[in-house]
């Protein structure tokens, strides 16, 4: 999601949240999800738009939407 508002030129705010795992995480399973997501970062870095295709992304203007509200901007 990230990277496809990065595509997008979406302008985003990030806001820290906590959450709290009651089991014990393997170091094994946090590697793996590592590896997972620096390899889409680096297919993402060398060619966006293709990677944007590779995942299904398509374009903003496809998806069926409603606005429901809209916010005016504070320039």
């Amino acid at each position: 999601m990230v990277m496809a508002s990065d595509y997008y030129k979406h302008k985003v705010k990030f806001f820290p949240i906590m959450w709290r795992e009651e089991d014990q995480v393997s170091n094994v399973k946090l590697f793996s999800q590592a590896k997972k997501v620096l390899h889409m970062l680096l297919k993402y870095g060398f060619n966006k738009k293709q990677f944007m295709m590779e995942e299904l992304c398509i374009e903003r203007d496809d998806y069926p939407y409603e606005v429901i509200y809209e916010r005016e901007a504070n320039d």
